[in-house]
This record gives C-alpha cells, structure tokens and sequence, in this order.
C-alpha cells in the first residue's frame, strides 16, 4: 500500500466512513450548486445564482461515495487503484459514467431554468 497516500490509506481501511464523507461532501456541494437556487426559484427572485462548480464536483463524488458506502471493501480497491493498473475498458467506462451522469444533471437544471422562466446565459 505503499503506492497510495494517507487519506487513500485510511479510506480503503474504512470505506464505508469514506464513503459517508464523500457523500456528505457531495450533498453540501450539491446543496450550494442546485438546492439553493431551487429554493431561490421557488421565491421568484429576480435573478438565481448557482454555482456549476459545485453541481460537477458533486456528481461524480456523490458517485464514488454510494460505491463505497453500497460496496464498502469489494470496491475501495478498485476505486484507488491507479489509473496506470486499469484497462482502457474500465477507464472508458469511469470516464464515460462520470460525464453522463454530470451532464445530465447540468441538462435537466438547464431544462428546469428555462421552464421556470430564467435564462441560463
């Protein structure tokens, strides 16, 4: 275990308070990002400040801390493993779940702000 840092360490020792912290993380992130301009939208203010920072970050470590949390050992392995140990089959399928699954967040609020009659430029 060498090959991984402290935090790495400790997260694979205990994956599944890694994976509460991650997705405590993530749902923080994620309230900053979108729940707070829902609440905006919901009282009509004139103009809605979210963060698309936030709700990218959020996505994919909302993600990760339901693999940990769900899978605990079976996985925490495979989650820090290197990127150089991996298969282009599973980097591909990392990559390409991540940014699915991002994008179609940033979609649907981008969808739901022109519905709710805001623009998003």
């Amino acid at each position: 275990m060498a090959q991984y840092n402290l935090v790495q360490q400790k997260a694979m020792e205990h994956p599944r308070v890694a994976g509460l912290l991650t997705t405590a993380l993530s749902g923080l992130l994620f309230y900053l990002g979108f729940y707070r301009p829902y609440l905006q939208i919901k009282e009509h203010v004139e103009e809605v400040h979210f963060s698309l920072a936030a709700i990218i970050l959020s996505v994919p470590l909302m993600l990760v801390g339901l693999v940990l949390l769900l899978f605990a050992n079976r996985y925490s392995a495979f989650i820090f493993k290197p990127n150089a140990e991996r298969t282009k089959t599973q980097l591909y399928t990392i990559y390409g779940v991540t940014i699915v699954a991002t994008l179609l967040v940033i979609w649907l609020l981008n969808r739901w702000l022109t519905a709710n009659g805001y623009s998003t430029i």
